[in-house]
C-alpha cells in the first residue's frame, strides 16, 4: 500500500526545514561573534567568551538574524501566507524592541551605575540600527543560501 502523506506530516517537514534554517543561524551568529570578541577583546576569560558569544547586545543581533532567517524560510515555504505577515510583524517588533526598548534599558544601566559608582548593570543590552541590520542581512543571506543549496 503506498504512503500518504497527511496534512500533518507536511506541516512537519516544512517547520523541520524551517527549525534547521534557524538553528544554523544562530549557531553561524554565535561563531561571528566569538571571533569577533576574540579579535578585538584583551580580557579573555571563560565567562567572558561565554556572555558575550550568547549574551546580549554586540554585533550581530543574534535576535534579529533569526527572525529574519524564519521569515525568510517561511516566505520560501508558504509563500505570502499568514504565517509570513505574522513572522514578518513579529521581526518588525523585534527590530524596534533591540534599538529603543534594550537602547533605553542600557541607557539607564550607565546613569545607576555613574550613580552608585559600580558595574552591578549590564551597560551593554541593547544594538545599534548596524547590528540590527547587520543581523537582519545576515539571517536573510544563511537563508537564502539554504534554500539554494537543499
Amino acid at each position: 500500500m503506498p504512503y500518504k502523506m497527511s496534512y500533518f506530516n507536511c506541516v512537519e517537514v516544512i517547520f523541520m526545514k524551517v527549525f534547521i534554517v534557524v538553528l544554523v543561524t544562530y549557531f553561524l551568529v554565535v561563531v561571528i561573534k566569538l571571533i569577533g570578541f576574540l579579535i578585538s577583546s584583551k580580557k579573555k576569560t571563560f565567562k567572558s567568551i561565554f556572555r558575550n558569544s550568547f549574551g546580549n547586545g554586540n554585533f550581530p543581533s543574534s535576535h534579529n538574524a533569526i527572525m529574519s532567517a524564519l521569515t525568510t524560510s517561511i516566505f520560501f515555504e508558504t509563500g505570502v501566507s499568514w504565517g509570513f505577515s505574522l513572522s514578518f510583524w513579529l521581526m518588525l517588533i523585534i527590530m524596534s524592541d533591540s534599538f529603543n526598548t534594550r537602547g533605553a534599558i542600557s541607557k539607564n544601566s550607565i546613569t545607576l551605575n555613574k550613580l552608585t559608582k559600580s558595574k552591578i548593570h549590564d551597560e551593554r543590552v541593547g544594538h545599534s540600527w548596524i547590528e540590527i541590520f547587520a543581523g537582519l542581512v545576515l539571517g536573510l543571506i544563511i537563508s537564502c543560501i539554504s534554500y539554494l543549496i537543499f
